[in-house]
């Protein structure tokens, strides 16, 4: 990411892929330098930054007015009909940690949004439950089983020199799956991107603010310059660290060393990093903002049918959803050429009985 006239930038500071319209990459492939800390926090980032360019690029006034007017261009040049009315303003694909920020901000924000993801929902126990990191990583069940390249200096304890790069196949992403660490680099991490790369825009004083958006801080003793307490995602300090970091960090302190938040105005120091942990349970982006529900696909058998997720039906805007998306199939069957092949089940859905039929 940067200069778009520069050779070796594939987005632009707004995201947008060079040379194909209406296209974004937002995940944390987009920093031109790797950031000096986790990788959770900075794809968060990514993940508010682009939701506002989204949002900002498809609501501006003189955009809709062009839009418009190059569809009607379109339309009289090739004489075909107009494309049926959208369901969704925008689809996103893939639901990691940046991704599925994107989605949340833009349904807040009034726009109907299609999230896509390969992978499933959480489990209750091995995936939220902090602790248990290495049982889902030995497991290989939520990850995308990534490798690196062979390298001259490094991997050589590895067959063929392939370094395991697991990445989270779950809602959620990475940050259903890892190690919950929250640390954000320093702030000559995002400051060099516009200084080095022409990525406006990026600043540290410009991505401050989003950090703090998506942060739910539970320190009383950090400061709000620098931390958020009303985002999704619940940020925390451990109660009781493990003893031998204790032992560390006063080791440390003896030797003349400070105590920091590395989050915060330097990190020049020593601590115990912060974790996205809320009362107990793992925040991620799959839990941290609020969805109406889920629905997977029974089998790859296209006349199977769907299994509903049980929390879909507990509380009204769910049923709500459910219900508009029904009828939003049957008024879509009812328009095309589908009626002839579909059968419609009278069986009543639980949770629905008071929906109008």
């Amino acid at each position: 990411m940067g200069d778009p006239y520069r050779s070796d930038t594939v987005v632009d500071p707004r995201l947008r892929v060079k040379g194909v319209k209406r296209l974004r990459v937002v995940d944390s492939s987009v920093y031109p330098e790797i950031i000096n800390a986790n990788t959770n926090a900075p794809a968060m980032l990514v993940g508010e930054k682009g939701a506002v360019m989204v949002y900002e690029d498809n609501t501006e006034p003189v955009f809709s007015i062009i839009w418009e007017r190059q569809q009607r261009h379109d339309y009289y040049a090739t004489r075909t009909p107009f494309p049926p009315e959208r369901d969704y303003d925008f689809v996103v694909v893939g639901a990691g940690s940046a991704g599925s920020i994107v989605a949340c901000r833009l349904s807040q924000w009034g726009k109907q949004v299609l999230l896509l993801e390969a992978g499933g929902a959480q489990d209750a126990v091995l995936t939220d439950h902090p602790g248990i990191e290495m049982t889902v990583l030995n497991s290989g069940t939520y990850l995308w089983p990534y490798y690196s390249v062979p390298q001259k200096l490094v991997g050589h304890g590895y067959a063929n020199g392939l370094i395991p790069e697991p990445k989270g196949m779950i809602l959620g992403g990475g940050s259903s799956v890892n190690f919950m660490m929250y640390t954000r680099g320093n702030h000559k991490d995002y400051d060099n991107i516009v200084t080095k790369y022409g990525g406006y825009g990026w600043a540290y004083k410009d991505v401050l603010p989003l950090f703090k958006r998506t942060e739910n801080n539970s320190d009383p003793t950090l400061s709000d310059v620098y931390h958020g307490r009303n985002g999704p995602i619940g940020v925390s300090t451990a109660a009781l660290p493990d003893p031998a970091t204790q032992k560390f960090v006063d080791a440390a302190v003896e030797q003349g060393h400070h105590i920091i938040d590395i989050n915060g105005r330097t990190q020049v120091g020593v601590t115990i990093a912060q974790s996205t942990i809320k009362q107990g349970i793992r925040s991620s982006t799959a839990n941290g903002p609020k969805s109406c529900g889920t629905i997977r696909l029974n089998s790859t058998d296209i006349t199977d049918v769907p299994i509903l997720n049980p929390q879909l039906m507990t509380a009204n805007p769910d049923r709500e959803a459910f219900y508009q998306a029904v009828s939003d199939s049957f008024r879509y069957i009812e328009d095309s050429s589908l009626s002839q092949y579909v059968f419609v089940n009278p069986e009543p859905i639980p949770g629905c009985e008071y929906c109008p039929s």
